[in-house]
């Protein structure tokens, strides 16, 4: 969620960028609007320019909307269903219901849990 509380989509992130391959992980968390840490697992490969130029790129994507700190770390745990989360979002959001024609609010069907292959 964006600092005007706007709800950023996933695809706003290209995880398909040069800069993300030099990560053996990485996670996205969010505890409060329009900030979020990045969870980085370096590869070996992975140097100073590396940084720079994925907080230069994340700042393009997002607008100025999150600001986003990077947290090195050396793993990043699967869930209790043993699935990795891509993103670890964890303020409360509503999403139009789909079912309901779009008229009230649920909890999202997918919660960003993705299985890395």
């Amino acid at each position: 969620m964006g600092r005007s509380g706007a709800l950023i989509p996933i695809s706003a992130i290209n995880p398909h960028s040069r800069v993300y391959t030099v990560m053996r992980q990485f996670q996205f968390r969010q505890d409060e609007p329009g900030v979020a840490i990045l969870r980085v697992v370096k590869a070996q490969s992975f140097g100073p320019d590396d940084e720079r130029e994925l907080q230069l790129e994340l700042d393009e994507r997002l607008g100025g909307e999150v600001a986003v700190h990077m947290e090195f770390v050396t793993e990043i745990p699967l869930s209790p269903a043993g699935k990795f989360k891509f993103v670890d979002q964890r303020l409360s959001l509503a999403y139009p219901s789909w079912s309901s024609g779009g008229t009230g609010t649920e909890t999202p069907v997918m919660d960003g849990q993705v299985t890395l292959r």
